[in-house]
Parts: structure tokens; sequence; C-alpha cells
């Protein structure tokens, strides 16, 4: 084989080869979460939240109305940043030490076009 030849065959097959790359995946969406409650303070000291088996913190006081997809962070609410897409949540609700009420594992799909929203009620 020639040189010329190789060349011509190495040029072919590197055109080839890159038309086979595989496709980037694009990023996941990210999304805020927001959850939140309106539950008279009397009621609790801190509402543990858990996405995903993961504790993500703690409400420590109600809302008076429902937050901002772009309010600053504060202990009426969380603000959780993640992919679209189906998440698993709970919450355990204290007073005094003690747990007095709990949401068990819900499905939330998080699909809203920059925030979905959970309202934590009685």
């Amino acid at each position: 084989m020639s040189l010329k030849s190789a060349v011509l065959l190495f040029t072919l097959l590197t055109a080839v080869m890159s038309g086979c790359k595989e496709e980037e995946k694009p990023e996941p969406r990210q999304i805020k979460l927001i959850v939140y409650t309106y539950i008279d303070q009397d009621q609790f000291d801190r509402i543990e939240v858990t996405l995903d088996n993961k504790v993500v913190g703690n409400i420590t006081t109600p809302d008076t109305k429902t937050p901002g997809c772009t309010s600053a962070p504060s202990p009426n609410a969380l603000y959780i940043p993640v992919n679209a897409g189906t998440h698993t949540w709970s919450a355990k609700q204290y007073k005094g030490g003690e747990m007095v009420g709990e949401w068990t594992d819900r499905q939330k799909e998080a699909d809203g076009e920059n925030c979905s929203y959970i309202q934590l009620a009685d």
C-alpha cells in the first residue's frame, strides 16, 4: 500500500469514526423545591424534612404566605435545588422534643418552570 493510499484510508476511517460519536446528554433541568407550612406556631417547634432519604433541613416558623420562587431562604421555608423529576419526601413535626406529627413517604413531581411547592398542612 502506498503512502498516499494509507493517508486516504486513515482520513476516511477518521471521518467515519467521528460521525459515530455518542451524543452528549443535556444536563438535567434544575428546579427549586420549596417546602413551607401555615401550621400554627404553637403546634410545632420544628418540622424536619427528608427528601430522597436524606434530611434536608428544618422549618422552625410558619409562613404567612406562599414563598416566592426567588425569595431568600428563611426559617419559614426550605429551598432545595433538585433535578426535574419525581422525588420522595417525608416530614416529622416536633413539639417540646417529642414527635407529634408525621407525613410519611410521599411523591412529588418537581416539574414547575423554576419552582415546585410542597405545603405541609394539618
